[in-house]
């Protein structure tokens, strides 16, 4: 449990070191940061622990020396954190409190297929709306987009182009499949909420850094060293 106790406080700490955040106007469960500087998110993804097995998280690295060495390109960060509900203010019971809040976990389940032994896939962990959740004005057809391209033209429309965003969530530890009886998906079934993150760098960079970033699909070790 070690490690994801660690992600868990260290995200906390990390979001109530920013400015008090502003609610989504797209979405009654989300809360957004602008204008973060890059320096801030590196020392953040540079403390957030992965799992040896989990290649593609380990290219994180490869991620905050790129930005070291660019940062200069692209501008401030914006930041997202996905909960499930209308968030709620905290209480002294809270063990989890954003700034006064306290967002309640995702539900995200075990994917079957993509798992195996110890070794836990959750499959997709973003939603759509989680990457426009940092825009403003959005009419109804604008908030229901979908597909990753049109996602990408629409921030350009919007005038972030140039910004990058991190999308963060605590994942419920005790999620269950909407579905009790499908094969695909299990209960997640472990010892402590897990923080999961996404991150989107804007479409003007590389294809192969963009590769790094926009395919995260998180593995967790169901037995926490």
């Amino acid at each position: 449990m070690e490690q994801l106790a660690h992600n868990f406080r260290l995200t906390e700490t990390f979001l109530n070191s920013l400015g008090t955040p502003q609610k989504s106007t797209a979405s009654d469960s989300k809360l957004v940061w602008k204008d973060i500087d890059s320096v801030q998110v590196e020392n953040f993804l540079q403390e957030y622990q992965v799992i040896s097995e989990d290649k593609r998280m380990a290219t994180i690295n490869n991620l905050i020396e790129w930005l070291k060495e660019n940062n200069h390109t692209i501008n401030d960060w914006n930041i997202v954190l996905s909960s499930k509900g209308k968030i709620e203010l905290a209480d002294v019971d809270s063990d989890w409190n954003i700034h006064g809040y306290n967002p309640k976990g995702v539900t995200r389940t075990k994917l079957v297929p993509g798992s195996k032994g110890e070794i836990v896939s959750i499959g997709v962990l973003r939603q759509p709306d989680d990457l426009i959740a940092d825009i403003d004005e959005l009419n109804p057809k604008e908030k229901k987009v979908v597909k990753m391209d049109d996602i990408r033209d629409l921030r350009i429309s919007k005038g972030f182009e140039k910004t990058p965003l991190l999308v963060i969530y605590r994942i419920d530890k005790d999620s269950e499949p909407a579905n009790k009886l499908s094969k695909r998906r299990e209960k997640l079934n472990f010892s402590h909420d897990i923080i999961g993150i996404n991150i989107l760098i804007p479409s003007f960079i590389d294809v192969s850094t963009k590769n790094i970033t926009t395919q995260l699909m998180p593995l967790i070790k169901s037995i926490d060293d």
